[in-house]
């Protein structure tokens, strides 16, 4: 990530999103794709936010989906404009 950051234009923003999920369906999903052409990982919400390194964290920061929309349940659009 430091390699990465360091090549970006002053003023820029790193934004990164993941997948994860703590349920054994999921997981069980999780290790069924990476069998295949890509590994993937399911990073716990603090090993991701450690991808940022010291980097200065704007609002709303590392947050899991609910987060980010509080009352928005799964499978749920979010409100029209």
């Amino acid at each position: 990530m430091a390699r990465y950051v360091a090549a970006l234009a002053p003023g820029s923003y790193v934004v990164l999103s993941v997948g994860r999920a703590d349920a054994e369906a999921a997981k069980a999903g999780f290790s069924t794709y990476s069998s295949g052409a890509a590994q993937v990982y399911n990073h716990s919400v603090p090993d991701f936010a450690s991808f940022f390194g010291a980097l200065e964290l704007v609002p709303p920061g590392v947050v899991e989906r609910p987060g980010v929309a509080p009352g928005l349940g799964a499978g749920r659009a979010p409100p029209a404009p």
